[in-house]
């Protein structure tokens, strides 16, 4: 995909994913009747927590605040999350406006994790944890709160990985096989 159209869907796909993530959390923190409230010297918390089921057995919507990334990992060091979060957004950026030419699928991914990390950075950023509400048990198995930003960057890196493995290999470059050792030429090959 050339440098303009790969820029292109890569900022789409990143205002999207940050548009949507912002616009739920602020939906369902509200629908749910949730303020964050920030305690003098302590981690950010919920004043009042509910949980509305959509699907009884399996699903909710239930606000709760990470402060850390998945299921809680490295709560409390956003000294080391934000920058982490900033640099995803700036490598994705900078490697699909590269000068080369990049896979669909790869800014396709890209555009998803930067916009992700981008919902995830502004909560960081903003409220001193992330915001998290979809809730997903079974019996007593019970999966981390997570949003749209979490399951974006979910699915980016599974998407990129899966590509990476199955997808279509790129072709060598033509010139690189234009003379066998010994600077002979090779033969011309039958077209």
């Amino acid at each position: 995909m050339k440098r303009n159209k790969a820029l292109t869907l890569y900022a789409i796909l990143f205002v999207a994913i940050l548009a949507v993530d912002l616009w739920s959390k602020a939906v369902v923190f509200d629908m749910l009747e949730v303020e964050v409230l920030h305690p003098e010297g302590r981690a950010p918390v919920v004043g009042y927590q509910q949980r509305k089921p959509i699907f009884e057995s399996w699903l909710s919507l239930e606000a709760t605040l990470n402060p850390g990334g998945f299921s809680g990992w490295f709560a409390g060091n956003m000294w080391f999350l934000i920058p982490v979060s900033s640099l995803a957004v700036i490598g994705t950026a900078l490697f699909v406006g590269a000068p080369k030419q990049t896979r669909p699928i790869v800014v396709v991914c890209l555009g998803l994790i930067a916009g992700g990390a981008a919902g995830n950075l502004y909560d960081r950023a903003t409220e001193g944890a992330v915001r998290d509400f979809i809730a997903v048990y079974y019996g007593d198995w019970v999966w981390p709160n997570f949003n749209i930003a979490d399951s974006a960057l979910c699915v980016g890196f599974a998407l990129l990985v899966l590509s990476e493995f199955f997808g279509p290999k790129e072709k060598p470059d033509a010139t690189a096989d234009a003379t066998k050792p010994g600077g002979e030429a090779s033969p011309p090959k039958p077209t």
